[in-house]
């Protein structure tokens, strides 16, 4: 759509502005080889939009199936929402998720790679959209899970990481730019490849403020999200009841907190941007996918186990009748 197109369009051009670096990468690319900016920018979303259904794919392709399971994977707030919302198709923030992905999966015995990999890939993401500052804490809670042993000096240097990255985004976010320079950065995009700056592009010149003086919440609004919440997360928050950590690869200040408590103050944290703007559809999905992502992401390392026994049980109470279990699945 025409936001999500036009948010890649945001560069260098007329000076440091937040949001500008892949912007910045595809006009230069574009620019040497001769390329449509546009097509540049089309090509760029369909790689990053195959890496992370890919990548969801390894994830979860060694899980035994269940009922559960299916409603977990088919809410309407995960893979099929930016299809069923295009607004929230070809976004940046897609590269957040992406980001915890590959630490989820790879380099599996390697807590140090892990960390750097983090580091300098959320530099990258934070340069590109600094939508993952709240998804800092799911990061920060994974790493410090993974460091089973609870060494002093992994927890410092995973808390000095942190500590980098909220520097770098307060320096984001308080960099001056000005409409003239916002202006040079349009004229760059007319001049060379006869593209307009669209809305996104002119939005970035704007504070902070002009974001949360759009958002007027009413009580109908918060009675219409939290049950937007409770049907798109009720699932993944059910299931996380059956979740136990294995007390021989976790760090042993997590053994005895249940699953859930950690996923609602997620939850929590993930959605303060509901006071910041108003995509909420584009929020719920990102909140859902990230602790998707820390869920089976902890599964995959067999940190986390599933007692199948009593989600076998459960579902035999619960969801005993297969035509029941349709018709609930299509209102879902």
């Amino acid at each position: 759509t025409y936001n999500a197109m036009t948010e890649w369009l945001i560069n260098y051009q007329g000076g440091f502005v937040r949001r500008g670096l892949f912007g910045e990468v595809l006009f230069k690319l574009s620019q040497n080889l001769n390329l449509d900016l546009k097509f540049s920018i089309l090509i760029t979303q369909i790689i990053l939009y195959g890496t992370f259904y890919y990548f969801i794919y390894l994830l979860i392709k060694d899980l035994k199936l269940n009922k559960f399971l299916l409603f977990i994977i088919f809410s309407p707030v995960f893979l099929f929402y930016p299809i069923a919302e295009l607004e929230a198709l070809g976004r940046k923030e897609i590269l957040v998720s992406i980001l915890f992905l590959t630490i989820s999966i790879f380099f599996r015995q390697n807590l140090n790679l892990k960390i750097f990999i983090f580091f300098f890939g959320s530099l990258i993401v934070l340069l590109t959209h600094e939508i993952i500052v709240f998804y800092f804490l799911n990061f920060l809670i994974f790493f410090l899970i993974l460091n089973k042993r609870n060494s002093f000096v992994l927890n410092i240097k995973i808390l000095f990481v942190f500590l980098i990255l909220t520097l770098v985004t307060a320096i984001i976010f308080f960099n001056n730019y000005t409409p003239i320079m916002k202006e040079n950065m349009c004229l760059s995009l007319i001049e060379n490849f006869s593209i307009k700056c669209g809305f996104q592009t002119h939005y970035v010149a704007n504070p902070i403020g002009t974001y949360i003086g759009e958002v007027d919440w009413k009580f109908n609004h918060y009675l219409r999200n939290g049950i937007l919440y409770l049907l798109g997360f009720g699932p993944i928050l059910i299931f996380s009841n059956f979740l136990k950590f294995n007390k021989d690869k976790c760090n042993s200040i997590f053994v005895n907190i249940p699953v859930i408590i950690l996923l609602v103050i997620f939850s929590i944290v993930n959605l303060l941007i509901f006071f910041i703007s108003v995509d909420t559809g584009r929020y719920f999905h990102l909140a859902y996918t990230n602790i998707f992502i820390f869920i089976f992401g902890l599964i995959y390392k067999e940190i986390i186990y599933i007692n199948y026994e009593n989600l076998s049980k459960f579902e035999k109470k619960y969801l005993p009748n297969n035509k029941i279990i349709f018709i609930l699945f299509l209102f879902f």
